[in-house]
């Protein structure tokens, strides 16, 4: 079972840095795992570490691989023109971020 935890990391003018921590809590092993985060208006996504993106409008849908059982995997985004930081909602497998 996949859980993901988000943080601002980072807060500046137009813009935020956003973190993300994903949680294989499972016995198995992830083939992939996708976290989707949805965007305030007028943001966009520039750039990220750790994790391949997609940007549709404000959803934005991060992924990566592997996940072994009990391990986890982190990746970071640079948001822009963001009068707020952080999104508007950021979920795992259909289940919110804490």
């Amino acid at each position: 079972m996949l859980g993901a935890d988000y943080e601002t990391s980072q807060q500046r003018l137009l813009g935020y840095e956003g973190t993300v921590t994903v949680s294989n809590t499972g016995k198995a092993a992830a083939s992939s795992w996708t976290v989707k985060i949805t965007l305030r208006d007028g943001a966009r996504v520039t750039d990220a570490e750790g994790a391949t993106f997609q940007q549709d409008d404000r959803t934005v849908l991060f992924s990566g691989g592997s996940l072994g059982a009990s391990d986890t995997a982190r990746f970071t985004f640079q948001v822009s023109g963001a009068l707020e930081a952080g999104p508007a909602a950021c979920e795992v497998g259909g289940k919110p971020c804490s």
